[in-house]
């Protein structure tokens, strides 16, 4: 279910970012690229910039915004520094609603423009981006539809929610002893 306070295009260009964020592996620049809907080449395909660079600040920055306010207020700091200033942004207004339409130059423009969606409060959306707890996953997810559950989900599968479980049971019944 789409989410009002966003306009279609900047729920496709968070959706881009979580999963630029969740790539496992890069093949190629234009792999980043086309996940944005970036003309091809806007970096040489011999440029280790989204692997090396772009990729492992976008991970941080999401994880500090799942991990709290404290995280959230340093990333939106970042942000708001590095925000970049040549994003056009044309105003549209339909069905009772304000958005903007806006051209992004970069992936890191796009990566951005997303974690500041994320934090805008006006959208909902800061306490809905998760991060699977399962030790050996990390996943970021962002739950666009807050009405259908009251927190956003700890796992990003129920597989992993099920593993997540068999995982922490040894530590839930040392505890139970200790208790007892």
């Amino acid at each position: 279910m789409p989410n009002p306070a966003l306009s279609q295009k900047e729920q496709d260009l968070i959706v881009a970012t979580v999963s630029f964020a969740n790539l496992k592996f890069i093949d190629s620049n234009r792999q980043v690229e086309d996940l944005f809907g970036l003309q091809a080449g806007r970096i040489d395909e011999d440029s280790t910039l989204y692997r090396d660079e772009t990729q492992p600040m976008l991970r941080r920055w999401l994880a500090q915004v799942a991990g709290g306010n404290c995280g959230r207020a340093q990333v939106s700091l970042q942000v708001a520094q590095l925000m970049p200033r040549t994003i056009a942004a044309v105003p549209v207004y339909e069905a009772g609603h304000l958005s903007y339409d806006f051209e992004l130059p970069c992936v890191d423009a796009a990566c951005i423009l997303a974690v500041a969606l994320i934090l805008d409060e006006s959208r909902g959306l800061t306490g809905r981006l998760q991060q699977c707890t399962l030790s050996w996953c990390g996943k970021f997810g962002v739950d666009f539809d807050g009405h259908a559950r009251p927190r956003p989900r700890k796992y990003c599968s129920a597989n992993h929610r099920m593993l997540a479980n068999y995982e922490q049971s040894p530590e839930r019944m040392r505890q139970w002893r200790k208790a007892a």
